[in-house]
């Protein structure tokens, strides 16, 4: 005979579910010792039929467990180096755009100082005519 959670964990669901499953037939399928149920053979018989299937050729469940948190462990591992490759890319990326940033306000500026010098410069050429500078005719044209 087996307990209630051992007859769980070879089916592989919780122990309200075999509880669910055996309530309805209760006669002869349980025995309770000391306040703990246990399953007759009767009673195994009775969940096998029913549409619970063993998994006594699976593997423990503590030893799932440790191999599932290893298989997370991993993946965690490889997550992680792709986050750094991720942040340095970025990174730069960033001093791309700092740099990219900085040579266009240069070459702003460049214009600005193009787009102002030639008023400037006429207007030195005009202050160093006089008065009657403005009534000579232009050497150019």
């Amino acid at each position: 005979m087996k307990t209630v959670a051992e007859v769980a964990r070879e089916f592989r669901v919780s122990p309200q579910t075999i509880y669910r499953k055996l309530n309805p037939v209760k006669q002869g399928l349980t025995m309770k010792k000391g306040g703990i149920t246990y399953i007759t053979d009767d009673g195994m018989t009775y969940l096998k039929d029913n549409g619970l299937t063993e998994f006594n050729n699976v593997k423990p469940l503590e030893q799932t467990e440790n191999e599932i948190v290893l298989v997370l462990l991993e993946q965690n591992k490889v997550l992680h180096e792709a986050l750094e490759k991720e942040r340095a890319h970025s990174r730069e990326i960033a001093e791309r755009l700092a740099q990219i940033t900085e040579n266009q306000q240069k070459l702003l500026g460049i214009e600005q100082v193009k787009t102002v010098s030639p008023t400037l410069i006429g207007e030195r050429e005009e202050k160093n005519r006089g008065f009657f500078g403005i009534f000579r005719r232009n050497k150019g044209g």
